[in-house]
């Protein structure tokens, strides 16, 4: 299997790109990501695409070492008014190698563990 080497990306650049093998894959969004992230124990590479708040609330991305959508992040369903989620913002890798995601609200910030089979965050919590 091929692994993911080589993750770039630049927070004033629209292009995330990394190397499968001798191949370069490079993934185009509209605007520049706000956060980018590589799984290692999965080869998984998750971007944050900066849509603007609201518009999208399933803003991050779960790619294959091929560049290939695996599938999006779900929105924390924690809420009673939908209106007060605005989506993704950040994701980071923690030190046992799994990602925490950070989704943001008008009424505070919560995050929690991406399960990369479900794209569902697990143990959501308050941020900050």
């Amino acid at each position: 299997m091929m692994r993911v080497s080589d993750l770039r990306w630049s927070e004033t650049s629209n292009v995330v790109r990394w190397k499968e093998g001798s191949r370069i894959v490079k993934i185009s969004l509209d605007q520049p990501p706000t956060s980018v992230v590589l799984a290692p124990a999965t080869n998984v590479v998750v971007v944050v695409d900066s849509s603007p708040n609201g518009s999208k609330l399933s803003n991050a991305v779960l790619f294959d070492c091929n560049g290939c959508e695996i599938r999006r992040l779900k929105p924390p369903n924690i809420w009673s008014e939908p209106s007060w989620r605005l989506g993704f913002y950040f994701v980071m890798l923690e030190p046992d190698d799994s990602i925490r995601a950070v989704f943001s609200t008008t009424v505070g910030d919560v995050s929690g563990i991406v399960d990369l089979n479900t794209g569902e965050l697990i143990d959501v919590a308050e941020w900050r």
